[in-house]
């Protein structure tokens, strides 16, 4: 199993959603690939990938089809990135169950993201505090996953207006503009959505559930 970056030509953003059109997203391997046997952590060749599409000023994420990518540690993920998991594909986690799967750097707000699964699965293993912590997300997508595992005290996705630099929408830390849809949790879970926003921090506003 690999974990490839689409170039940045090979992808857009229409009315600030991602749309993939006639791309080969196998024009590029980066971080040797990962196991993808589910026991294995392949964090980092993950990670990398974001990392390159994040340092090429945005791209597409993709990983599959199929195997079960293993991560224990978080997912930092970053403005115009977008992680396409395609169906038949897993990431799950080997991590704490303390820790967050999926989350921001929480230091700027992050703009036009996007997470797509196209009904992928999320195995959140034993559990963990969140699968997707999102800090100041702005203008992104949430989408298209079967989410097992957990536990009584998980929290599916947190929103909060909390990066710490003022910066970007309305020079505030606004959450604002997301569209948070079609994630099936059949496991043990404490609560699927979190919002937490203040006046003076910035407020979460004008999303989609």
């Amino acid at each position: 199993m690999s974990v490839h970056v689409a170039t940045l030509p090979d992808y857009r953003w229409d009315n600030n959603k991602p749309v993939v059109a006639g791309y080969n997203p196998y024009d590029r391997q980066f971080g040797g690939g990962a196991v993808g046997d589910g026991n294995a952590d392949d964090w980092l060749p993950f990670q990398s990938a974001v990392n390159r599409a994040n340092t090429d000023g945005g791209g597409l994420v993709v990983c599959g089809p199929g195997g079960t990518l293993g991560i224990g540690r978080t997912l930092t993920l970053y403005s115009n990135v977008t992680v396409l998991v395609l169906p038949g594909t897993t990431i799950k986690w080997l991590g704490s169950s303390t820790g967050t799967m999926f989350g921001f750097s929480g230091t700027d707000p992050v703009q036009r993201w996007g997470f797509l699964g196209m009904g992928a699965k999320i195995d959140a293993g034993a559990g963990c505090s969140y699968i997707w912590h999102l800090k100041s997300p702005q203008f992104g997508t949430l989408d298209g996953f079967d989410v097992s595992g957990g536990s009584a005290t998980m929290v599916g996705v947190r929103m909060s207006a909390d990066a710490t630099n003022a910066t970007g929408y309305s020079s505030k830390r606004n959450a604002v503009r997301n569209s948070i849809g079609r994630l099936n949790f059949t496991g043990a879970i404490g609560r699927v959505i979190e919002l937490d926003g203040t006046d003076t921090n910035g407020v979460v506003t004008l999303n989609n559930f």
